[in-house]
């Protein structure tokens, strides 16, 4: 089974590298990013399933890395973490396509479940979407024999 992808996006070594080991142990595979640019390129290099973003950068602010981040990977759940959560944050976050929203200091079984859900919620559209384009495709098959059969019985 392959591994689920995840990117950590967070200003903060030693966040990063706490979420990475905690999150290698639970079966990630993890990348970090400490800035914007190193971020986009790992978006655009690299698959990935899932992604945390720290609200709080330097040169841009989590809410822009996010818009960022829908454009390039519009699939993968986006979970946003702050340790200045307010409620107005968080549904800014929301709106503008976060999956979720934690307030820093969080558990890591929390942060787990969370992750759980999104990449569950995530693999549902992707295999709703994949059945719906089969469906269509089957009832098009269906409607181009039955064309056939009554022209055949026109004849």
């Amino acid at each position: 089974m392959n591994k689920n992808r995840c990117l950590i996006i967070d200003d903060e070594t030693a966040i990063c590298e706490t979420l990475a080991y905690n999150l290698a142990d639970s079966g990630f595979e993890v990348f970090t990013s400490q800035n914007s640019e190193k971020a986009i390129q790992i978006l655009t290099s690299e698959k990935i399933d899932i992604v945390l973003c720290d609200i709080q950068m330097p040169e841009i602010n989590g809410i822009e890395m996010l818009k960022i981040i829908r454009e390039l990977n519009d699939e993968a759940p986006v979970i946003m973490m702050s340790a200045y959560g307010t409620i107005e944050l968080a549904i800014e976050a929301l709106k503008a396509g976060a999956y979720h929203f934690l307030t820093k200091p969080f558990q890591v079984q929390q942060l787990l479940a969370v992750m759980k859900n999104g990449i569950d919620k995530k693999k549902l559209i992707t295999e709703n979407a994949l059945l719906k384009k089969q469906l269509t495709s089957k009832k098009q098959i269906e409607n181009h024999i039955i064309i056939h059969l009554s022209i055949l019985n026109f004849l």
